[in-house]
């Protein structure tokens, strides 16, 4: 590992609904099932009060390593919005009465769910510059933002909540050829050849894969992408991973960043 991990940030970020829009969409909105790399540094770039597209370098994969668990049962449910038509400036000040109507997806906590009313997504946070990770625990602590978080769009509010710090003496750098379960979601760049098991024990494992971008160029395109797997039911991932992971007691987690990353 060419970091040295010696301490850890844990937050959730929770909320009622979300939509992190995938990518590749264009007419349709769809939603990612959890914040892609580029939301959760938004959200703490705007914590700080970092001006827009002013961070891309400094949350580059190099100096910050983010870790993502789902823990809190969801599903999507798809809308239809009605978008004002906005053709010239003038359409500002008189409304034509026009409008365009677009399908726009939503994370919402399942029904069965003892959150009912609550997203928790919890974010697993290093940073080379030891100054950022202090004002991020501490503005977590006190929840004194300089911009709200939000779940993807500014109409879903969110807050974030300080779970703990992890010191140096906790936190266990492994290199393993076994499979080990995973509580973060996974960078399948990881994952090595047939290094998934789709049982735990007698408890069968349900992976979905979503493709997010990780990092933006200062013009805001994309600057790379990953594929990440998570479980479906919120179980740990079985897999057996070709880099070093992090181990905190009986929890291992990966980072979502790796080196050879697609570009």
């Amino acid at each position: 590992m060419e970091h040295i991990i010696d301490r850890i940030i844990v937050i959730d970020l929770k909320g009622a609904m979300a939509h992190f829009r995938e990518f590749y969409t264009n007419s349709s909105s769809l939603t990612y099932s959890f914040p892609p790399r580029t939301v959760v540094t938004g959200i703490l770039a705007g914590v700080m009060g970092l001006p827009r597209d002013s961070y891309y370098d400094k949350f580059n994969s190099q100096s910050c390593r983010l870790g993502i668990s789902v823990l809190s049962p969801f599903r999507k449910i798809m809308n239809t919005l009605n978008y004002s038509y906005m053709k010239s400036a003038t359409h500002f000040v008189i409304n034509q009465g026009q409008h365009l109507q677009v399908q726009f997806e939503t994370v919402i906590p399942a029904e069965s769910s003892s959150l009912w009313g609550e997203l928790t997504y919890r974010i697993y946070f290093w940073h080379s510059d030891k100054s950022i990770m202090d004002e991020i625990k501490n503005r977590s602590q006190q929840r004194r933002y300089k911009y709200p978080p939000f779940m993807g769009i500014s109409e879903y509010t969110a807050e974030l909540e300080f779970v703990e710090e992890i010191t140096k003496d906790r936190i266990q750098e492994i290199r393993s050829d076994d499979y080990e379960d995973f509580a973060t979601v996974l960078n399948t760049d990881l994952i090595a050849e047939y290094g998934l098991e789709f049982k735990n024990g007698n408890q069968p494992l349900q992976y979905m894969k979503e493709i997010m971008p990780l990092e933006f160029k200062s013009d805001r395109s994309n600057k790379s992408t990953g594929r990440f797997i998570f479980e479906k039911n919120l179980q740990n991932i079985r897999a057996k991973i070709k880099s070093p992971f992090i181990r905190i007691g009986d929890i291992n987690l990966a980072f979502m960043e790796v080196d050879n990353a697609t570009n």
